[in-house]
């Protein structure tokens, strides 16, 4: 394989570009993984062999790349250069192509965000009402430039976190559009939740707790502030989400017993939900 890479990198180049090799996708409802539908229809999970140096900014320094060597990507089902060596195919694509960099790490949480890839993949247990439910949460960046991407992945999504940072305005100000999005693209009654990141930042607020329940209020959804990085209503946030989407799934059964058709109840009674964090 190490030979493979070599004369790949010495044929073409990698720059700012990323070498994978297409793999099956695992079985997710294995592990109580479902993927969103959108996902399996446009998404191929492929293994990151190696990657360039990156592209060169203003002052002709490598940007760093959002992937490394042996990370699990979601990629295009179409796209990308195909090199093949001998019988193996690979392909190439440039850094900003990689749609998801696939985490399985339970229970984890990292203080940086997304800047690269535009979505993160992760998963979190909790016990809701004497049942464990596995929560899958897809987290989308919040730049203009990933909006026609991150907007395949609100279709299925069962709650949706509006995240700001209460030390950033502009972020706060782009939650109306993203709540528009929303309205727009998933599915109609959607649990949805505003949440304000950073709460333990007090020196670089520049948006008032008063200010951020207010535009909940207005969007009529629940507020809750939280820091990521030192953990604090993280829990809360996804329990009181979690709660909702539960009520509501609960009460649209009622009336049409297919309605909660996309919750996962395994034999051992864990369920899987589906939520999204942008």
């Amino acid at each position: 394989m190490a030979t493979t890479i070599r004369s790949i990198r010495s044929l073409v180049p990698l720059l700012d570009r990323v070498l994978v090799q297409r793999v099956k996708a695992e079985a997710k409802t294995a592990s109580g993984i479902i993927l969103p539908e959108s996902s399996v229809e446009k998404l191929n999970e492929a293994k990151v062999l190696a990657v360039g140096p990156g592209a060169l900014d203003k002052q002709g320094k490598h940007m760093p790349m959002g992937v490394a060597a042996g990370d699990r990507v979601l990629i295009p089902q179409y796209g990308g250069s195909p090199v093949k060596v001998g019988e193996e195919e690979y392909h190439l694509f440039r850094d900003g192509e990689i749609l998801a960099k696939i985490k399985g790490d339970e229970d984890s949480f990292t203080p940086s965000f997304i800047t690269t890839i535009g979505i993160d993949f992760k998963i979190r247990t909790i016990d809701l009402d004497g049942k464990r439910v596995k929560l899958q949460i897809w987290d989308t960046a919040g730049q203009e430039r990933f909006r026609t991407i991150t907007t395949a992945y609100y279709r299925g999504a069962m709650g949706i976190l509006l995240v700001y940072d209460v030390t950033d305005e502009r972020s706060f100000n782009n939650i109306r559009t993203w709540f528009e999005n929303v309205e727009h693209h998933a599915t109609e009654g959607v649990n949805k939740i505003l949440i304000g990141n950073k709460c333990d930042w007090e020196e670089k607020r520049v948006i008032s707790q008063e200010k951020g329940q207010a535009l909940a209020d207005e969007l009529g959804i629940p507020f809750l502030e939280v820091s990521a990085k030192s953990n604090i209503n993280i829990d809360k946030a996804f329990y009181s989400l979690a709660t909702d989407i539960k009520k509501r799934l609960i009460d649209s059964s009622k009336n049409d017993p297919s309605a909660a058709s996309g919750v996962n109840v395994g034999d051992k009674g864990e369920a899987s939900m589906a939520s999204k964090c942008c």
